[in-house]
């Protein structure tokens, strides 16, 4: 009888060891997977909002030049990975790079305003600084971390 026992006990055992075993190797197969995923919308959402900064850096050197001399608006990033940012010759374009996906998205938009040139990276919580000088706008960087 205790014989009996033992074997049972083995069983299951050997069972749950088994099942363990299945769950681990679907663990290891889909997990690159959902990784790859994570970092693929993480990319993406990144990308939306590099977007949305620079929708509104154009919107506000267009409306800096309108105003008078001494004008000064700021327009604030919160960047989770390193932006790339350019700005001049009537163009700004914004970059943003996924070393983890090998990709990068660039976004360009026309400003209706004469900037200077200007080009830098934007890290964490920033703004960029606009301020009418003369004719031009003036683009500087303040670091707000």
């Amino acid at each position: 009888m205790d014989c009996g026992r033992v074997s049972q006990k083995g069983q299951l055992s050997l069972e749950f060891l088994l099942i363990m075993a299945g769950f681990v190797l679907a663990l290891a197969v889909f997990a690159p997977v959902a990784l790859k995923s994570a970092k693929a919308a993480l990319f993406a959402m990144e990308a939306q909002r590099a977007q949305a900064f620079l929708s509104e850096f154009s919107s506000e050197a267009r409306q800096v030049s309108f105003l008078g001399e001494g004008t000064v608006k700021e327009v604030k990033a919160n960047a989770l990975k390193e932006w790339l940012f350019e700005a001049g010759n009537g163009t700004a374009k914004i970059t943003v790079e996924s070393e983890a996906l090998g990709r990068e998205k660039t976004f360009s938009e026309k400003i209706p305003a004469e900037v200077l040139e200007f080009s830098g990276k934007i890290n964490g919580k920033m703004a960029l600084r606009l301020a009418k000088s003369e004719t031009v706008v003036v683009v500087s960087s303040i670091d707000e971390n």
